[in-house]
C-alpha cells in the first residue's frame, strides 16, 4: 500500500532549522512529505497562489512579518490550507492570537521532536478538512433555509424556478444551471423552464434535452429516479457509452424533482470553465435543493403550509444536530470516567492493603489501652499510643481522600494546583502493586516549582495511566523487579515537564508512532482497551500541554508531560 503524499509549504527564515525541518519531514515513514521553502512572507504567499499545498509550517518571526499578524497574512492568502505557527517565544496571549488568528496548532522551536511534528502535521490537515466540512453543510443549509424563507406564496412557478435555479448556483460552484421539466401538454417532452450561466457558454448539453435514457442524461435520471455526479470523460461508462459528453462540460450534477411519487423534471449543474470537480457532498446538497423545488413548483397553492413544515424540519434538523454534538462531548466524557473507574477496580486490592496495615495498628493499640483500663493499671504510654493511633487514621483518610478524588467527575473545572501533590496521591495509590512487583519508585523533584492550571482530576488520570504502563511495561520484561522514575523541572516561564521513565521492554519506533493512535493497544486481547494513550493525549490537547514518548525496545520508556503553569486565568485554557 502506498503511503499518503503530502505537500508541506516550510516559510523558515533561519537555513539552518529550515533544512532540519525538510530532512526532519523526508526521514518519516508515516507520509512521503514533499517539502519546500520560503524565507519571508511575500514568498509565501506567492508560492500559495501558485502552488499546491498541503499544510504550512509557519514561523512567526520573518523579515517582512512578526507575531500573530503573519499567522492573518497568510490565512488570507489562502483561508483554506492548515497553518501550524513555530515560534522562539511562548506565551498564553500569543497562543490565543495566533489560534484566533486561523491557525490550527502551535510549537515552540526547541521544544518538539520529529514524532510530535509529524503528528501535529497530519492531525491539523484532518481538523481543517473536518471544518471545511462543516462550512460547506452550514452554509448550504442556510442557503436552503433562506430559499423557503423568501420564496413568496404569490409568485409564478417559472419565477420560483429562476429563483432556484440562483440558488443552485450559489449552493456549489457552478458554471451553469438550469431547471428541465416535463411537459405535460406535449407528451411529457422535456422543457428547459429556467437556465442561469457564467463564463463559457454550453451549447448542446442543456439546450437540447431528451428522455431517451440511451442518449440523453436527462432522460437516463428520470427513467431510473436516480441523481448523476458524472465527470467529463464517459467512454468507459457503460450506462452512457451512447451518450456524446458535449464539449466544455468538465463535470456535472443531475438530480431529478420528485413529486407525489412522480419525476417532475430535473435540476442540472455544471462546471465548465474550472478545474474543480463537483463532490459527493455537492450532490446531496443538489438533491436536497431539488427536492425543495419539487415542492415550491407543484405544490405552490399549498405553498405557504408546506413552508413552515420544511422550516420546522430544517430547524429541528439543526437541534439534531447540535443534539447530537452535546451527545459525543456527553460520551467522551463517560468514557474518561469509564477508564478511571476500571483504573480503581485494579487499584482496589492494593488500597486494601494500604488501609489494613494502620487499621490493624489502630485495633490493636485500642485492645492494649482497654486491657489496662479493666486492669485498673495506670498507662504511663498513653499518649504514645493515642499518637500512634491518631496518625493510622490520619494515613486511612488520606487514603480513602485520595480514591475519592480521583473517582470523583468533576467537569471542566480548571483551577492552580500543585504537581507533586497530585503525582504524590498517584504514587500512594498504586504503592502496594508496585511494591508486589518489586518495583522501586525513585522521586526527582524541582524545588520551588510554581503550580500548575488545569483540572486536577483529569491530570491525576493521565499519571495514573503514565504509572500502569510503565507497571505493566515493568512486568512483561520477566525480570525481577525494576524501578520508575519521576521527574519534574520547569521548561520556561509558561510550562513545567514532568517525566515517567521505565525500565520496562520499551517499544519499536512503529509502535511508539502509533501509540496515541485510538484503539492501538500491544497488550493481550482483554487486557487493554487502547483507549487510554489516546484519552490522555486528548486531555492533554484541551490543557493547551503535551504528550510526547521516548523508548527503546528491550531498555525502557520516558512518557513526557508538559503542562501550562497557572498565571492569572480564570477558565479553561483555549480549546484547539
Amino acid at each position: 500500500m502506498s503511503k499518503e503524499a503530502i505537500r508541506v509549504l516550510i516559510v523558515e527564515d533561519n537555513p539552518d532549522l529550515n533544512f532540519l525541518m525538510k530532512e526532519g519531514l523526508k526521514a518519516r515513514k508515516t507520509c512521503n512529505y514533499d517539502a519546500k521553502s520560503a524565507v519571508s512572507l511575500a514568498e509565501a504567499c506567492e508560492a500559495l497562489s501558485k502552488d499546491h499545498f498541503d499544510v504550512v509550517l509557519l514561523d512567526l518571526d520573518l523579515s517582512d512579518s512578526k507575531g500573530a499578524d503573519t499567522a492573518s497574512s497568510v490565512y488570507r492568502c489562502d483561508p483554506h490550507i492548515p497553518i501550524i505557527a513555530v515560534t522562539g517565544r511562548y506565551t498564553n496571549a500569543l497562543a490565543a492570537d495566533v489560534l484566533a488568528s486561523g491557525a490550527q496548532d502551535y510549537l515552540v522551536k526547541g521544544k518538539y521532536d520529529d514524532d510530535a511534528l509529524d503528528r501535529a502535521i497530519r492531525y491539523s490537515i484532518e481538523r481543517k478538512k473536518t471544518e471545511r466540512k462543516l462550512e460547506r453543510k452550514a452554509r448550504r443549509s442556510d442557503v436552503i433555509f433562506r430559499l423557503l424563507q423568501d420564496i413568496n406564496p404569490g409568485m409564478l412557478p417559472g419565477e420560483m424556478l429562476e429563483f432556484i435555479v440562483k440558488a443552485a448556483k450559489s449552493l456549489v460552484a457552478a458554471d451553469t444551471a438550469s431547471v428541465i421539466l416535463l411537459d405535460e401538454e406535449h407528451k411529457g417532452r422535456p422543457k428547459i423552464v429556467a437556465s442561469e450561466s457564467s463564463g463559457l457558454e454550453v451549447d448542446g448539453a442543456i439546450l437540447q434535452p431528451s428522455l431517451d435514457e440511451n442518449t440523453s442524461i436527462t432522460g437516463w435520471v428520470v427513467k431510473n429516479r436516480q441523481p448523476l455526479l458524472l465527470p467529463g470523460n464517459l467512454k468507459d461508462d457503460e450506462r452512457f457509452k451512447n451518450i456524446a459528453w458535449k464539449e466544455g462540460i468538465r463535470c456535472s450534477i443531475n438530480a431529478p424533482i420528485i413529486f407525489r411519487d412522480s419525476v417532475k423534471g430535473t435540476l442540472n449543474l455544471n462546471v465548465t470553465s474550472s478545474d474543480y470537480s463537483f463532490t459527493e457532498d455537492d450532490m446531496e446538497a443538489v438533491v436536497a435543493l431539488a427536492n425543495h423545488a419539487a415542492i415550491a413548483f407543484e405544490n405552490s397553492g399549498l405553498y405557504k403550509s408546506m413552508k413552515d413544515v420544511y422550516i420546522e424540519k430544517l430547524k429541528k434538523s439543526n437541534e439534531d444536530l447540535k443534539e447530537t454534538n452535546d451527545e459525543l462531548k456527553k460520551t467522551q466524557d463517560q468514557l474518561v470516567q469509564s477508564e478511571k473507574m476500571s483504573a480503581i477496580g485494579q487499584l482496589a486490592s492494593g488500597v486494601a492493603h494500604e488501609i489494613n496495615n494502620p487499621l490493624s495498628g489502630v485495633l490493636g493499640n485500642i485492645q492494649i489501652i482497654k486491657m489496662e483500663l479493666r486492669a485498673g493499671t495506670k498507662i504511663d504510654d498513653m499518649g504514645e499510643l493515642l499518637t500512634v493511633i491518631e496518625e493510622s487514621a490520619r494515613r486511612c483518610k488520606a487514603i480513602t481522600q485520595n480514591l475519592l478524588d480521583f473517582s470523583r467527575l468533576k467537569k471542566d473545572v480548571f483551577e492552580a494546583f500543585d504537581v507533586h501533590r497530585a503525582l504524590n496521591s498517584v504514587i500512594m495509590l498504586l504503592a502496594h502493586s508496585l511494591k508486589n512487583l518489586n518495583i522501586k519508585i525513585e522521586k526527582r523533584y524541582a524545588e520551588g516549582l510554581p503550580g500548575v492550571f488545569g483540572n486536577t482530576n483529569e491530570i491525576q488520570q493521565v499519571f495514573l495511566n503514565m504509572v500502569s504502563n510503565a507497571r505493566w511495561a515493568i512486568g512483561k520484561k520477566g525480570k525481577s523487579g525494576g524501578s520508575i522514575t519521576f521527574e519534574t523541572r520547569k521548561i520556561d516561564d509558561d510550562f513545567i515537564e514532568v517525566r515517567f521513565s521505565d525500565t520496562g521492554i520499551g517499544m519499536s519506533n512503529e509502535t511508539a508512532q502509533r501509540i496515541f493512535d485510538p484503539f492501538y493497544t500491544t497488550k493481550e486481547v482483554g487486557k487493554g482497551t487502547g483507549l487510554g494513550l489516546s484519552l490522555c493525549y486528548e486531555i492533554m490537547r484541551r490543557h493547551n500541554g503535551a504528550l510526547n514518548v521516548e523508548s527503546e525496545e528491550g531498555k525502557g520508556t520516558t512518557f513526557i508531560i508538559k503542562l501550562p503553569i497557572a498565571k492569572d486565568a480564570s477558565g479553561p485554557p483555549r480549546k484547539q
